[in-house]
């Protein structure tokens, strides 16, 4: 049953193709997740989550994400998010 199937051997061109895809997905994932903390860094009630019970302190982030996503669903700008990525690339302009 095996012995039929075959896996191909990827040449170098589509071995560095596949790399670079990656890379770039990896780039453009890590770009939205470090604009997403920088606006939820703005949620004050993030930073002292330590005064609710401990089984509701998962609730807390994901409601910010949900509000967060309803601002941006409702606001033409979200300057929250467009300031975290100015911020960012300042910050990869400096490196």
């Amino acid at each position: 049953m095996f012995e039929q199937l075959s896996f191909p051997i990827p040449s170098r061109h589509q071995q560095k193709g596949k790399e670079e895809l990656f890379n770039m997905s990896h780039s453009s994932v890590r770009n939205v997740i470090e604009q997403s903390i920088y606006v939820l860094k703005k949620f004050v009630i993030l930073r002292d989550m330590s005064n609710y019970p401990l089984r509701k302190q998962h609730y807390i982030p994901k409601t910010c994400c949900i509000v967060h996503n309803f601002i941006r669903l409702e606001a033409e700008k979200d300057e929250l998010f467009e300031e975290g990525e100015r911020e960012i690339e300042q910050k990869l302009d400096d490196t």
